[in-house]
């Protein structure tokens, strides 16, 4: 055997070693949502509002302005390999909800400029964005671990959560409404807070 030959070989090797250790994050993932003790230490608690911060930068983004039934406010990091794993989902997920009120923002550890940056490489214009430099967000938000995602209703309550890991995952946290009934929203009231906001900043 030469030593090219040797050489490819044990590329091979690393990048198949590589693909089962996503796939096994990808398992983990699954195992860890599936425990209702790690859904209801990590994030908000089911049924409260998001902290005063996240809510105050998401009446920032259009997507917050716009109807919508259910945001799925995705907490990412740069160096988060299952993050990446989970990107051609998102965007799969994303085109068949394109017609629907279901909007997606991603929650991310880093500067403004890395978070658009990071947005457009992987072809996730579709999402809002919101830069979350010091990880305050996070922890405002009990996140410890990434891909976690949150869903909360046109009040801001969180109506589902926990790891997510793939398209199914995604499909299932809009599902909320099948369970719960909340009133109608005037979006009217959601506008004026927004104003407000940018006429304070």
């Amino acid at each position: 055997m030469t030593i090219t030959t040797a050489v490819t070989a044990l590329w091979a090797v690393v990048l198949f070693e590589g693909v089962l250790l996503v796939l096994l994050y990808r398992q983990v993932g699954l195992t860890y949502l599936a425990r209702g003790e790690a859904i209801a230490r990590d994030g908000p608690p089911l049924g409260a509002g998001i902290s005063s911060g996240l809510s105050t930068s998401l009446l920032r983004l259009a997507e917050a302005r716009q109807p919508w039934s259910s945001l799925i406010l995705i907490f990412a990091r740069q160096n988060c390999h299952v993050c990446r794993a989970l990107w051609p989902d998102l965007k799969r997920f994303m085109e068949s909800a394109s017609n629907t009120d279901v909007r997606v923002v991603l929650v991310f550890s880093g500067t403004r400029e890395a978070a658009v940056t990071y947005r457009n490489e992987h072809g996730l214009e579709r999402c809002g964005i919101i830069d979350d430099r010091t990880e305050r967000l996070f922890r405002s938000s009990r996140v410890r671990v990434s891909p976690f995602a949150i869903v909360v209703d046109p009040t801001f309550k969180v109506r589902y959560k926990g790891l997510v890991n793939h398209q199914d995952h995604l499909k299932q946290m809009t599902s909320w409404r099948a369970v719960i009934k909340t009133a109608p929203v005037e979006h009217e009231a959601i506008d004026r807070r927004a104003d407000a906001i940018e006429l304070a900043g």
